[in-house]
């Protein structure tokens, strides 16, 4: 089973895998007895969900010790980030004290549960021989799981860079006296044990305080079905008609709210997209009735009286109009550029036969014409100006700069 959730630049999955056979095995057990759940789901996804509903801020792992193995849950922000699993448990300090002490296993078992206890640096010194030589043992029977911790927690900050800052221990083991100091010594870290049950009422039920952290984990499934819960589902496949026999109430209640919700929104948009429509094409019938009857369009009556039910043939009529009117507007901008043209070509056909350059030329609307020119000699200034007298330009004025060699010419266009 697995869960995706994507974010901006990666994804985040929570993924459990097991054996098909295995898990088979363990499906069918249920099923005999008539108890399938509709939940089955991880120990790694029932914790990750507990800190979902139950957020703490920063790096922060949960370690749980059992019996045969200790699993840590690091987590960052309340994201599970990495699992580890060590194969040290109270197992192992069941048979290290059978065998230092030469006493039955149930008997172990016992001395474990009432009277095991672990020691730091500086209460080592403080106790007894005997009490010295069983903390030796139980320090030599967790060392492997010292390292192991050890190296996960560097693992955890060079792949991640993150250092963490608080470590909850659970599990039946971690009842065993004095193992939080030991703990919080051994790995530089502060080592509390995790509380799941303060939001249970307490009164109500025979709990040990013992069995607060032997039972922590069936805890945080049942305190997660009471809310909309992100546990990963192994009854998947052909194994997922028992999660559908019954869906929880508040699953209902979640998605009845969410769906009524969902449907006033829609209802309501409907209602006023319906307003506004209808408010619009009022508007815009009134406006099309007052446009019809301007007398500059000359629409006929019966084509005012089509309008309402079919207005295509008032709009072929104005479009028809519209190309026609744009026609003749192209046609007379043509006429105005070639006449704008004109007086240019007038003067550069007067100054060809001189050796003069024309520097600048402006003509206006009513044909005034002022045209400046250049030359490198008095001689073709004065041959210009002949030309320019004799021409069928009307009004001219012409001043001769002969210090710069510049003829300006002021006239009209016939």
């Amino acid at each position: 089973g697995y869960r995706m959730e994507p974010a901006k630049t990666q994804h985040f999955a929570l993924v459990a895998l097991l054996r098909e056979s295995t898990f088979e095995t363990y499906y069918n057990i249920f099923k005999e007895k008539n108890a399938l759940p509709n939940i089955l789901t991880s120990e790694a996804s029932t914790v990750e969900n507990y800190f979902n509903q139950n957020a703490i801020a920063g790096p922060f792992c949960v370690l749980d010790i059992g019996h045969t193995t200790t699993k840590a849950y690091f987590f960052y922000n309340s994201r599970l980030i990495v699992t580890h699993v060590g194969y040290i448990g109270g197992k192992d300090i069941n048979e290290m004290i059978a065998q230092t002490y030469k006493i039955d296993p149930d008997e172990a078992i016992f001395y474990k549960h009432q009277n095991a206890f672990l020691l730091t640096t500086t209460q080592f010194d403080e106790v007894d021989q005997a009490q010295k030589d069983f903390a030796t043992a139980m320090d030599r029977t967790l060392s492997p799981l010292i390292s192991d911790f050890a190296r996960w927690k560097i693992g955890f900050k060079v792949n991640y860079g993150l250092s963490l800052q608080h470590i909850f221990i659970t599990g039946g083991t971690s009842n065993i006296k004095n193992i939080a100091n030991y703990l919080t010594e051994k790995w530089d870290t502060k080592v509390v044990l995790l509380e799941t049950f303060d939001k249970v009422e307490g009164e109500k039920i025979d709990l040990n305080p013992k069995n607060k952290s032997k039972y922590a984990l069936a805890n945080m499934m049942a305190t997660g079905m009471k809310r909309k819960n992100r546990f990963i589902n192994l009854l998947s496949g052909r194994f997922a008609q028992a999660s559908g026999a019954e869906i929880p109430l508040h699953s209902f209640a979640f998605l009845g709210v969410r769906v009524a919700a969902v449907a006033a929104v829609l209802l309501i948009s409907l209602l006023a997209e319906r307003f506004f429509i209808e408010r619009d094409v009022k508007f815009v019938n009134t406006k099309l009735n007052t446009v019809m009857k301007n007398d500059v369009l000359a629409i006929s009556g019966r084509l005012r009286r089509s309008l309402a039910t079919n207005p295509k043939p008032i709009l072929d009529s104005l479009s028809k109009r519209q190309r026609g009117i744009r026609q003749e507007i192209s046609t007379m901008q043509s006429a105005i550029e070639i006449k704008g043209l004109q007086p240019l070509v007038t003067i550069s056909q007067l100054a060809a036969s001189t050796e003069v350059t024309l520097v600048e030329f402006k003509t206006s609307d009513i044909g005034e014409i002022t045209a400046v020119f250049t030359a490198e000699a008095a001689a073709e200034l004065n041959n210009l100006k002949a030309q320019l007298e004799r021409s069928a330009l009307s009004d001219v004025v012409i001043e001769i700069n002969q210090k710069q060699l510049q003829l300006k010419l002021t006239a009209m266009d016939k």
